[in-house]
């Protein structure tokens, strides 16, 4: 009966305590920090954006990402969007519109877009 009574003990307190929680703690959206796998976002000038993916990953608006300690800029501050404006009419004839074409610097160019004779904006 002895030992029946000690191991039901043993089997009730053998537990011990709770183990302590090593994982890392979920993404936080007030310190733009990923301490799991995941991707961090940048909002940069003229609605650009630059992204990354890693282990560890934090984003400030206006600069650039950081993943797994690799820095990647905002590459076009202060640029707007070539999207916002190719394909628009444009005036005069060979001007040049610097903007922003996936996070690189780029220009479009006032030309005849070849279909109604129109001067509409041209990637160059």
């Amino acid at each position: 009966m002895a030992v029946m009574m000690t191991c039901a003990a043993l089997f009730f307190l053998g537990c011990g305590a709770p183990e302590a929680d090593d994982s890392p703690a979920p993404f936080s959206e007030d310190d733009g920090t990923v301490t799991q796998f995941g991707t961090c976002t940048a909002l940069c000038n003229g609605g650009a954006s630059v992204s990354c993916s890693g282990t560890t990953c934090s984003s400030t608006d206006g600069q650039g990402v950081t993943c797994d300690g690799v820095f990647k800029a905002c590459a076009c501050s202060g640029l707007p969007l070539c999207s916002q404006y190719a394909g628009k009419s444009c005036s005069p004839l060979y001007s040049r519109l610097p903007c922003c074409n996936n996070n690189t610097p780029d220009e479009l160019v006032c030309s005849t877009n070849g279909v109604s004779g129109a001067l509409t904006w041209l990637f160059w």
